[in-house]
């Protein structure tokens, strides 16, 4: 019982934080391809946009572990309380919320990496 209410919590983590990412990657997307005409401005867009965003990220995982749990996203996500005693509940999802937050605030700043990468080889090599 007690690694299926872990793996429940854990997939709503997941679930929340994938979601608002996942939003945040659709909207840096288009400006991407908003400006596509412009190589060089759209590859540069997209890396202060990712940077932008891993920054966020990563504030927000500073600060989930003292965020109350039943404001959060994936309590609601749990639909029924799964009965937990609520500090044990606060430091459960307060702390699986900030890892989770933190991976995903890793992988945008390595797509800020690639895309300024790539706009110092579209100036090295591009058109």
């Amino acid at each position: 019982m007690r690694e299926d209410l872990l793996e429940r919590i854990r997939v709503a983590v997941e679930v929340s934080v994938a979601r608002a990412a996942g939003f945040a990657a659709l909207a840096i997307g288009c400006v991407v391809l908003a400006l596509s005409s412009y190589s060089l401005l759209a590859l540069r867009s997209g890396a202060v946009l990712c940077l932008l965003a891993a920054t966020i990220l990563y504030q927000r995982s500073l600060a989930a572990p003292g965020r109350p749990y039943r404001r959060t996203e994936a309590w609601l996500i749990l639909g029924q309380p799964p009965g937990l005693a609520a500090d044990v509940a606060q430091r459960l999802i307060g702390g699986m919320l900030r890892r989770t937050l933190e991976r995903y605030a890793f992988w945008y700043a390595v797509a800020a990496l690639a895309f300024w990468l790539a706009s110092l080889a579209w100036l090295e090599f591009g058109a």
